[in-house]
């Protein structure tokens, strides 16, 4: 298998409220399928190769331009035919909200062209993208474009403000509850769901089993013992093998084997 090199770059203040990371990803070998975990929306793009998504439904798309990958509700495959580069961003909750304006059930576990959404302009980016001389430049032109969304469409200060519950919410226990969610929120358990689903693409229960699923992949890529990862919100093994396999397709022991910039990149 050929060298393979997940690199990410934080986002400067301005946009921390909106992104999570810059990423690139390059992938040496000639063709490969690997899985691409359950997690939030990105944009990508390819900057050389050939890269190919194929969602559970069986329906499958090209990443041949700027692509939104919507948020997942489980694993997918991807096919890359190589040598891959692709440079992308991980969006956060609200951005995703803003970004949807609500309408985002059709954009579960799918991608599509990031025009559907940002209009065409934003395929004037590709070429640019695909000169710039090196990783860093690519992360001034992405902040640049970014900003001048944020500019022209301000965050809604609601969802925002939300996102921030949630986050408390999924750390204050392994199998949180959504009631305790509509409390710290003072929300309807209706508001609670449609919100949820609205900036991450699943209701609440799932969103728990994700993010532990997600939470436990990066113990076991930190050779963390098994049976202290069960410990984290998991009835037995055969829980955490199903929930890791879910959202993931790794096994532990699979998990065991690859590297913590691998699993990463197996994120966008």
């Amino acid at each position: 298998m050929g060298r393979d090199v997940y690199n990410a770059i934080p986002p400067e203040p301005s946009l921390a409220g909106d992104i999570e990371e810059f990423f690139e990803r390059r992938f040496e070998a000639g063709a490969v399928e690997l899985s691409h975990c359950a997690d939030h929306a990105r944009i990508g793009l390819a900057l050389s190769g050939n890269v190919e998504f194929s969602f559970p439904d069986g329906r499958r798309q090209r990443m041949c331009s700027p692509t939104i990958i919507g948020p997942s509700t489980r694993v997918s495959l991807v096919r890359m035919d190589g040598p891959v580069h692709i440079f992308g961003v991980v969006l956060k909750p609200p951005a995703w909200g803003d970004l949807c304006n609500g309408g985002c059930a059709r954009l579960i576990d799918r991608a599509f062209p990031a025009s559907a959404l940002l209009g065409h302009g934003v395929n004037a980016l590709a070429p640019v993208l695909s000169d710039a001389p090196d990783f860093e430049t690519r992360v001034a032109i992405a902040s640049a474009y970014a900003r001048g969304l944020r500019d022209a469409a301000p965050m809604n200060a609601f969802n925002a403000s939300f996102a921030t519950v949630v986050d408390q919410w999924l750390a204050s226990s392994e199998r949180p509850r959504i009631e305790t969610l509509v409390g710290m929120s003072h929300l309807s358990r209706r508001q609670v769901e449609r919100l949820c689903k609205l900036l991450y693409g699943v209701p609440p229960r799932m969103l728990a089993r994700r993010h532990r699923a997600l939470r436990a992949a990066e113990l076991l890529l930190r050779e963390t013992n098994v049976d202290e990862v069960i410990g984290q919100g998991f009835y037995d093994q055969s829980h955490l093998i199903r929930e890791l396999k879910h959202f993931t397709g790794l096994t532990p022991r699979r998990l065991g084997s690859v590297s913590r910039g691998q699993f990463l990149g197996t994120r966008f």
